[in-house]
């Protein structure tokens, strides 16, 4: 009941308390017990337009943000030197995407994290890689935010075909 499972993946329901707590504690250990430096949330977001059809789209919001807020408030009261990241596949040019209910400008607002990485699925030699990379820094700059690019090493020169990525040198 607290998971279910969207485009062949399985993921957590994040309307559920027994979701949010686990994931509201899993982080807060992290910051106790390890010495780390941060935590980066990924796919911190709804998969899919439909998942949840039962809660509101506002609602989606709303939890997420809230969730966000508690994990950063855990983390930070746990160890206030461990800064706290999301990752993004959210596009800010081109084409619309869907940014699974979340709202990253509360959120930085907010200062509900400390550091965004875009995954920009660009090729790194195009103009267009060049371009969002900058809106995202001036977003980070704008919040006073950190600012990472979160490229793997195999996509950046690798042309993008129906998100399918591959190494040529294979």
């Amino acid at each position: 009941e607290y998971v279910v499972s969207a485009n062949g993946k399985l993921y957590l329901k994040p309307s559920e308390q027994f979701t949010q707590k686990l994931v509201v504690s899993a982080t807060e250990e992290l910051a106790k017990k390890y010495d780390v430096y941060g935590i980066l949330l990924k796919d911190f977001a709804y998969p899919t337009q439909d998942f949840e059809i039962e809660t509101t789209n506002e609602q989606k919001t709303q939890l997420l943000t809230n969730l966000i807020g508690n994990i950063n408030s855990k983390v930070k009261k746990a160890r206030s030197k461990v800064t706290l990241g999301i990752m993004t596949d959210e596009a800010f040019i081109g084409k619309e995407s869907f940014n699974g209910y979340t709202d990253k400008e509360t959120w930085a607002r907010n200062k509900l994290f400390d550091f965004i990485v875009p995954n920009i699925n660009l090729k790194a030699d195009s103009g267009a890689y060049e371009k969002e990379l900058v809106k995202w820094k001036e977003f980070a700059q704008k919040n006073d935010i950190d600012f990472y690019t979160g490229n793997a090493a195999n996509r950046i020169f690798t042309p993008v075909a129906d998100n399918n990525y591959f190494d040529s040198a294979l």
